[in-house]
């Protein structure tokens, strides 16, 4: 009784499209919403630094101007 080789393509069987459609889910539920989450802080970064350079020059516009403090 060996049986092994059918036993091993029926698991293949079972388990290559299970894992194809654990790779689908991962990708729509967590690559995906990363992807953008990773993009919006990128965008955020580039929001920060324009503020932060923004208001160096609003500080350094008032301490010349003498309205500082």
């Amino acid at each position: 009784m060996n049986f092994w080789p059918h036993d091993a393509i029926g698991w293949l069987a079972v388990i290559v499209p299970s894992l194809g459609a654990l790779g689908w889910i991962l990708n729509i539920y967590v690559k995906e919403p990363l992807d953008r989450l990773a993009t919006q802080f990128e965008k955020m970064k580039d929001d920060t630094d324009e503020r932060l350079a923004d208001h160096e020059r609003r500080i350094m516009f008032l301490e010349k101007e003498g309205r500082g403090l």
